[in-house]
């Protein structure tokens, strides 16, 4: 195998969708989901790029591919299929230049994990981790998982979880990466006043992952309360004549992220709902709304981020998760109290261009890579 030692080179590997905003020229968008790798091109860092497709990770046999899926649930969801496809290929051999290569989902880093254990690769890796476990799992399945993760850097975008994988797997490579978003992106514009009429005045909610809990939202919005914008690529449900549903996705662009920062700036303030889980759910939308100024109500899980920064009516505000009155109690507070919304929004944005912000991610990110 080729000694890496003397390489400097870092591989950022995605699921699909950054070159395609990068070769665009004309397209405006936020660096958050690049998880560093703007930040570090910017500062002259040696960075490449590289998507599912480009290393092979999805069979061309759909039939194989269909039957190592179903044996990739029978073994706690790892990725057969995807680590099939990448060895196989060869296209592990794309990566012997780079000394650190870095993935950004689960599926890909344990991919890299195995391949590493399985002696094809022997860069460094970091993998970025979010919701590894949703919750507590079995002593069988945190044994295997451990086994695999334990010759590579995690790095968590939660506190909790962070600590949590730690005593799980009772290892030392689990670390806090703290997310933060595109601060010059996200921003109110200036020039924008908002003199809509009260009737078109709307309240927002957003996101796409698994842990939102849209019936609680629906079911606990009133008749008094203004029009509620849903935007999310999930299919919700409600008959009320005061929510509207908006289909969208990062993926699928069917809004651009320009068209996203209008709708979050034109809002009174966003909400959040979520189940109760360790990940950090609700992270980005969260951040990039406090970037724009908006106060934001979440629940207050038990995977939110960072306690020591994230505080109760001073940068947002926290409401009890799968309770409809602490919801609703909520909502009512940042209607009526101008004042209050006021502070958050102000203090929120505070928050997010001292601490929450790409910058401050890739700094964060480039301690674990010159260790």
């Amino acid at each position: 195998m080729k000694n890496f030692a003397s390489q400097k080179k870092i591989a950022f590997l995605y699921k699909a969708g950054r070159k395609k905003r990068l070769l665009n020229k004309n397209l405006k968008f936020p660096s958050e989901f690049f998880y560093g790798y703007i930040e570090l091109l910017e500062q002259g860092h040696k960075v490449e790029i590289f998507e599912e497709n480009d290393l092979g990770f999805r069979l061309r046999n759909k039939y194989l591919d269909l039957v190592l899926i179903f044996i990739s649930k029978i073994l706690f969801n790892i990725p057969i299929n995807m680590l099939f496809g990448f060895i196989f290929s060869g296209s592990y051999r794309k990566l012997y230049r780079f000394k650190t290569i870095i993935a950004t989902t689960n599926a890909l880093g344990i991919c890299l994990a195995l391949s590493k254990k399985l002696g094809f690769l022997e860069n460094e890796v970091i993998f970025i981790n979010m919701g590894l476990f949703a919750k507590r799992q079995s002593i069988f399945k945190t044994f295997i998982y451990k086994r695999i993760l334990e010759n590579i850097k995690m790095l968590s975008l939660s506190k909790y979880e962070s600590k949590f994988l730690s005593y799980e797997f009772k290892s030392n490579n689990v670390n806090y990466l703290q997310f933060g978003v595109d601060k010059n992106f996200w921003k109110k514009n200036e020039s924008f006043q908002d003199n809509s009429p009260k009737k078109n005045q709307y309240i927002l909610s957003i996101g796409g992952d698994l842990a939102r809990d849209w019936n609680l939202l629906t079911d606990s919005w009133q008749s008094d309360f203004p029009c509620l914008k849903i935007v999310s690529p999930r299919k919700i449900n409600s008959s009320k004549n005061n929510i509207q549903v908006i289909s969208s996705s990062w993926h699928d662009d069917k809004l651009s992220d320009l068209e996203i920062k209008d709708i979050i700036s034109k809002s009174l303030f966003v909400i959040i709902p979520l189940k109760e889980t360790i990940q950090p759910s609700g992270q980005s939308s969260c951040l990039q709304a406090m970037s724009c100024g908006k106060a934001v109500i979440i629940s207050d899980i038990q995977g939110i981020w960072d306690r020591d920064l994230l505080l109760h009516e001073e940068n947002i505000f926290l409401v009890k998760p799968s309770d409809g009155k602490s919801l609703i109690e909520g909502i009512k507070v940042l209607l009526r109290e101008n004042s209050l919304r006021t502070k958050i929004e102000k203090n929120g944005r505070k928050l997010i261009q001292e601490e929450f912000n790409s910058y401050k991610m890739a700094d964060n990110l480039k301690e674990y890579l010159e260790d």
